[in-house]
């Protein structure tokens, strides 16, 4: 969340030292086995929920999702799925593979478009809302997992300012 407030920050015109950004890249790469996209959280032992934000920040801070390891890694992220049980999950995978333009996009998003409009409460005080019982939703609850379930659906929209259409990923 950090990296995506700060590029936000700078697409606002906020001065943001690209130091922050290396210091940022840095740190990333550190968090994945040499040579290889796939990302761990505090030590380099790949998680699928880390690597599809590792994978979504990449992209931002300014590689090419043609680059090998990047490709490499969308694939196996695409191949995988959305998780039934993990919106925060699903939401970074969602922003990696639709702003990668990969492939895999239009049928992990058909999957997980289906499922949340499925999973969505229509009756009752909690009517257009979602929740999951997983780690992230039991902590975040209810307000948290509807916010993240209505990213995910509007990410091709754009409407968000983070998500305009930019020329390049510059770092």
């Amino acid at each position: 969340w950090q990296v995506l407030s700060l590029i936000a920050a700078r697409r606002s015109k906020v001065t943001v030292y690209q130091k922050t950004f290396s210091d940022a890249h840095r740190f990333l790469l550190e968090m994945a086995p040499e040579g290889e996209f796939e990302f761990g959280y505090r030590m380099p032992k790949p998680e699928p929920t880390t690597t599809a934000i590792g994978l979504t920040l990449m992209l931002y801070l300014g590689h090419s999702p043609y680059e090998l390891p990047m490709e490499k890694s969308l694939s196996k992220l695409a191949k995988r799925g959305p998780l039934p049980n993990n919106i925060y999950h699903n939401y970074y995978g969602t922003l990696a593979l639709h702003h990668s333009r990969h492939p895999g996009w239009n049928e992990w998003n058909k999957k997980l478009r289906d499922s949340l409009v499925k999973t969505q409460s229509t009756t009752g005080h909690q009517a257009g809302s979602w929740h999951f019982k997983d780690h992230f939703g039991d902590v975040g609850g209810r307000l948290y997992t509807t916010a993240m379930a209505a990213m995910i659906l509007e990410v091709y929209y754009r409407y968000m300012p983070l998500y305009e259409e930019i020329e390049d990923f510059p770092l």
